[in-house]
């Protein structure tokens, strides 16, 4: 297999979880039809918007196994796996309950809407950036902590070769916890985005002697995948690399997924995050074993190791650096406000609960000494007492 070089010589594709809220009185009422029909009619505002080929998870259902032709060619690649357009359907996932008991006048739809296997370089981020502007011009979408923003990197069908693919998790573990700086804090080791050292075997299981010799200790792909995978068949890790195992499962799908990154629609955002993780790839795949040994090194367990020492050592420009710093600075200001939000809304129901717990109490005492004064009446009256 050819080593890729560059990083446009690399493949992609990204997931987006999110939400449209369809207000009362809005034209057409999305509030009475189905989902289906929703689908049909955001599918079409979006392709006299961009020009993009989109098709509806109903229609590419249309094609799948359970509909096809039995007489039909068996190696047939279905359309739910070509991943050759654009893709809107929903996700189990995502859910926006609190916001609907917030504002019952609204219907919230939940989305993912899929990428095509895209070729790294201006051309893709552009009909990205395209998409995403499309959807904040004519819908109100929303997002919370139910939403996660996924992308793949492969290298077309033909997967990673075994060395790049070990250097890459081995740079991965060792800057795990400054890679997860950069985003919320729900995203460490969230439900659908485990830890590889809480959640992987190699987490579970630690490690006895030098952690490199361990780390480089695999000799094929399956390892590297076995080592990194998540313990007692969890499946959902921030780095999921089980469509890279030989032989591959998907006639299409064969990259690493970068699930860790939470929900969003920005397309700053997006990008800088989509080219963040491509051009790791590509970095593994250009620096030689010696020279990331050395680097890994001078990293393993250092209190000191930031973000930004993986960023130089890719190579990435001051302008990432500074915008990343920005944006961790806007995530902790914004999840430090939720926390006193929080902390006064425990306190509020704390207070409720003591002065309801209180009243019953006060309730049950006046029953009680009601009570008493019934019971000496019918001791009167039943004659009982002697004078």
């Amino acid at each position: 297999m050819s080593t890729p070089f560059f990083s446009t010589d690399f493949t992609f594709g990204v997931e987006f979880e999110f939400g449209i809220r369809f207000k009362k009185g809005s034209f057409p009422d999305y509030r009475k039809l189905g989902p289906g029909q929703i689908y049909s009619l955001i599918k079409e505002t979006l392709i006299v918007e961009t020009g993009l080929e989109i098709l509806t998870e109903a229609e590419i259902d249309r094609d799948s196994p359970h509909f096809s032709n039995r007489n039909e060619d068996p190696n047939k690649i279905h359309q739910q796996d070509l991943f050759n357009t654009w893709a809107i359907g929903t996700d189990a996932t995502i859910s926006f309950q609190a916001e609907e008991h917030a504002d019952r006048s609204s219907m919230f739809v939940e989305l993912e809407v899929i990428t095509p296997v895209m070729k790294f370089g201006p051309k893709a981020l552009k009909d990205i950036d395209k998409m995403l502007t499309a959807f904040k011009k004519h819908f109100d979408v929303v997002v919370n902590q139910s939403c996660g923003l996924h992308v793949h990197v492969g290298n077309g069908t033909k997967g990673f070769s075994f060395e790049p693919f070990q250097y890459l998790m081995a740079t991965i573990w060792v800057f795990e916890p400054q890679i997860f700086s950069l985003l919320r804090k729900s995203r460490n080791n969230g439900h659908y985005c485990g830890s590889l050292h809480r959640r992987s075997y190699l987490g579970v299981y630690k490690f006895e002697g030098n952690l490199l010799d361990v780390l480089f200790s695999t000799s094929d792909i399956n390892e590297v995948v076995g080592m990194f995978d998540g313990y007692d068949s969890f499946s959902y890790m921030a780095f999921k690399l089980q469509y890279l195992s030989q032989p591959f499962s998907h006639p299409i799908k064969r990259t690493i997924e970068f699930r860790s990154h939470e929900g969003i629609m920005d397309s700053e955002t997006v990008l800088n995050w989509v080219t963040l993780v491509v051009e790791l790839v590509s970095w593994a795949h250009k620096i030689n074993r010696q020279d990331l040994k050395i680097f890994l090194s001078k990293h393993i367990d250092s209190k000191e190791t930031s973000i930004e020492d993986l960023f130089k050592e890719i190579g990435f420009p001051q302008s990432t650096v500074e915008f990343y710093q920005e944006k961790t600075k806007r995530i902790r200001q914004v999840e430090k406000k939720e926390a006193e939000e929080n902390r006064a809304i425990k306190k509020k129901k704390a207070e409720v609960k003591k002065a309801r717990d209180a009243a019953r109490a006060a309730g049950e005492i006046l029953d009680s000494s009601n009570s008493s004064k019934d019971s000496s009446m019918d001791t009167l009256e039943s004659g009982s007492f002697v004078f």
